[in-house]
């Protein structure tokens, strides 16, 4: 899964140095507790190891923009309408739709509750 998390942030531009190599595993286990905490289940479920990475992505990047260090990644600026005729881009900008990156990591950050509800067993 790890290899995911890597493969994952490098579709959004980020590089994780080597340093975080122990906090890409601790948040990736993080992760993986929260998902069998909410699903009551022993083992992680194949189907949810793509939602477990996700919500490391997000945690990654809360962490790095809370210390400071999120580079090679352009929170600022998101495509929010494109037209083929003659090309037109349009940009949405943070102070159009709130906080881009916020929403980001929220959205990474937590799972859909529809595909762990799917997972979800009771616990006595």
């Amino acid at each position: 899964m790890k290899k995911k998390l890597i493969v994952r942030l490098g579709e959004l531009g980020i590089t994780p140095s080597a340093e975080d190599a122990l906090a890409l595993d601790a948040l990736l286990l993080g992760a993986k507790h929260r998902l069998l905490a909410e699903t009551g289940q022993n083992s992680l479920p194949k189907a949810l190891e793509m939602t477990a990475v996700d919500m490391a992505v997000g945690e990654y990047l809360f962490f790095r923009k809370n210390t400071g260090r999120l580079e090679g990644f352009d929170p600022g600026q998101a495509v929010r309408q494109i037209s083929q005729g003659d090309t037109s881009v349009t940009y949405e900008t943070a102070g159009e739709g709130g906080s881009l990156l916020d929403g980001l990591i929220k959205r990474l950050s937590t799972p859909p509750q529809e595909l762990v509800v799917k997972w979800r067993r009771m616990q006595w």
